[in-house]
């Protein structure tokens, strides 16, 4: 019987990253980036950047210290390096704040926070949050207030009848 080897940098890249796509996209992150060049740039690709669901690692309680550590490793070697690709993050609460804070998130449109408290979910929540702007009318705002290239979902509670009129008349473009 002839034995041979194989070395996973003789596979082509559509193979690896058919490999890879099978695996969470957290543990391709964490496993191969830093190994090598060529692992490091197929880590890197956008497929498995792009969406990030960080939840797993800052959540189970069972072995803390090493969800410290591959969370340390995240926020100082991992997302800085891949920072442009991401456009969705899911996050502890808790991460939150540690997370948005590591860089520039270019491509960010989507936060999806999972909250594991009740209380702390009636704080977030709560009419006092910081998250909560108050009313203002667009009847006397100027047609160019409202623009911006970068908005992609926008949800608008309207108070009155004026407030849809001036929507429709195209001041949110």
């Amino acid at each position: 019987m002839n034995h041979s080897t194989v070395n996973i940098l003789t596979l082509c890249d559509e193979i690896l990253v058919a490999i890879f796509n099978k695996l969470n996209n957290i543990d391709v992150l964490h496993s191969l980036i830093g190994v090598n060049r060529e692992l490091d740039r197929l880590a890197r690709d956008i497929t498995f950047t792009q969406s990030l669901d960080l939840v797993a690692i800052s959540s189970n309680k069972d072995n803390d210290s090493r969800n410290n550590s591959i969370l340390d490793r995240f926020c100082f070697d991992i997302l800085p390096r891949i920072q442009h690709n991401i456009d969705c993050l899911t996050l502890d609460l808790l991460l939150m704040d540690r997370i948005l804070r590591i860089g520039h998130y270019s491509k960010l449109y989507k936060i999806n926070l999972v909250i594991f408290q009740l209380e702390m979910a009636s704080r977030i929540l709560n009419v006092k949050n910081m998250f909560l702007f108050s009313p203002i009318s667009l009847i006397d705002l100027p047609s160019t207030t409202c623009y911006s290239s970068n908005i992609v979902y926008l949800n608008v509670s309207l108070r009155n009848f004026d407030d849809c009129v001036c929507l429709l008349d195209e001041r949110l473009s």
